[in-house]
């Protein structure tokens, strides 16, 4: 472990997981040094990396208030990731990707916005598609009202369909991490889904409509390499639904509606994901499952997932790479 630590405790802890992320990685740091950053703290997990990512985490820890930790390589992100909340000392905590970016206003907005909702333990806001040079391709909002705290009865069905939420756009207390227990490092795909369920279903939400965040759209990502094995991602699927229903009555979630849902908006990913791939889609169980759905469900399976900004986003990827892209 090196870099200078804060002597005050945090208003943030920024963890950031990093494996051979030296392309992106600069900008990703450098997008930290927003107005505010005498207010956080930055945990760098280094997961054995063999490229110029130790050398620009050693840079700039003399630039911004940084802890870097080094082990072995595991390929788990989320195993990674909780290695740094573990160590976290923020009243708040975000995640940042090696890929992704913050916008200059994050932090202010951020700021002001829990100031002015004490009683939320966790908060979300739009982002911005971008391309690996950092082109906007699109807007990534979220299906939620935004300026007012939200409860589990509004956000728990908006998050039965899809991972509607970009991984830079949230900012948590500690506290309600804390409380809803570690990431699932077995779900080395959908751990920040699962997470997202049991945050919203222990604390209130606030959601900001403005993209204060940056999500890459590129070819070398774990979640377009690692996507081929759908019988693993279904498994996935079918842990964080189990998560929801679990969880959901409590809110008023109603498990005969989720019942429905659920096989619907697990065969739609799997279609997805083998079109992206290249094989061939489960058509037929996708159209059973959406007649058990119905027409209402799916249409709102269409709105909550945001399936359509985030295809255009890619379909505009594609246009200027020719190649599949990060799974969006």
């Amino acid at each position: 472990m090196n870099g200078a630590a804060p002597s005050e405790r945090p208003w943030l802890s920024v963890v950031m997981p990093v494996y051979n992320g030296a392309r992106h990685l600069a900008a990703a740091l450098a997008s930290l040094g927003s107005p505010g950053v005498e207010h956080i703290e930055v945990i760098a997990v280094d997961d054995g990396s063999t490229d110029d990512s130790p050398r620009l985490l050693a840079e700039w820890s003399h630039r911004l208030p940084m802890r870097i930790l080094r082990g072995d390589h595991t390929g788990n992100w989320v195993r990674v990731t909780q290695r740094g909340l573990e160590l976290a000392r923020g009243e708040w905590i975000s995640l940042l990707h090696q890929d992704d970016a913050w916008s200059p206003r994050r932090l202010t907005a951020l700021w002001v916005a829990a100031e002015r909702h004490a009683a939320v333990g966790w908060m979300v806001h739009a982002a911005r598609f971008v391309d690996d040079a950092g082109r906007p391709l699109g807007r990534w909002r979220c299906p939620f009202p935004a300026g007012r705290p939200l409860e589990a009865a509004v956000t728990l069905p908006r998050l039965a369909m899809q991972n509607p939420i970009p991984l830079p756009g949230v900012c948590a207390r500690r506290a309600a991490i804390e409380a809803v227990g570690p990431m699932d490092d077995s779900l080395w795909y959908l751990a920040d889904w699962d997470l997202w369920i049991r945050l919203a279903a222990a604390a209130p939400l606030l959601y900001l409509d403005e993209p204060l965040a940056d999500f890459r759209v590129h070819a070398a990502s774990q979640t377009a390499v690692r996507t081929r094995d759908a019988g693993d991602i279904e498994a996935q699927f079918l842990r964080v639904q189990e998560r929801l229903r679990a969880l959901g009555p409590a809110a008023g979630v109603s498990v005969a509606w989720l019942d429905r849902v659920a096989p619907f908006a697990r065969a739609t990913y799997l279609v997805l994901i083998a079109l992206a791939h290249r094989t061939r889609p489960p058509w037929g169980v996708w159209l059973r499952a959406a007649a058990r759905a119905g027409p209402a469900n799916c249409v709102r399976y269409l709105v909550w997932s945001r399936l359509i900004e985030r295809a255009r986003a890619r379909r505009h990827w594609r246009a200027r790479t020719g190649a599949a892209g990060k799974g969006v």
